[in-house]
């Protein structure tokens, strides 16, 4: 038996690692085939994306090259466009809700009104 079982691995346990704990092994493994085959095809389809994608991602790094070239600095020019992404991503956080959802939504905002640059009570206790 594993070190790491120690004492606690007893009949039981070795009965329910056979499958005699009521869960029919059977059905067991349907459900793991089943997901694991989900997951292959999930990963099938990410790969066949990332291939797609690839000369697209190319392009943007000819351009941001490019940019460079003429005179404009990677690194702020990569981060006004990761702004521009979330910030359009944060503004439509609310577009699938109904309109008595969005108003909880707003009511929500009004309440916290967080100042996402203060110092967290964390951070404040810290100092």
């Amino acid at each position: 038996m594993p070190k790491s079982l120690g004492s606690k691995f007893n009949r039981d346990d070795a009965a329910m690692a056979r499958g005699e704990n009521g869960i029919p092994k059977q059905l067991l493994e349907n459900y793991v085939l089943d997901v694991e085959t989900a997951k292959e095809q999930i990963k099938a389809i990410m790969d066949k994306a990332r291939e797609e994608c690839e000369p697209l991602q190319e392009h943007i790094n000819e351009v941001i090259k490019t940019a460079a070239e003429n005179g404009i600095a990677k690194a702020p020019l990569k981060a006004k466009l990761k702004e521009r992404e979330l910030l359009r991503k944060a503004n439509s956080v609310d577009e699938n809700l109904t309109p008595e959802q969005k108003d909880i939504f707003i009511e929500i905002e009004a309440k916290l009104s967080l100042d996402l640059f203060a110092a967290s009570p964390k951070q404040e206790a810290a100092e």
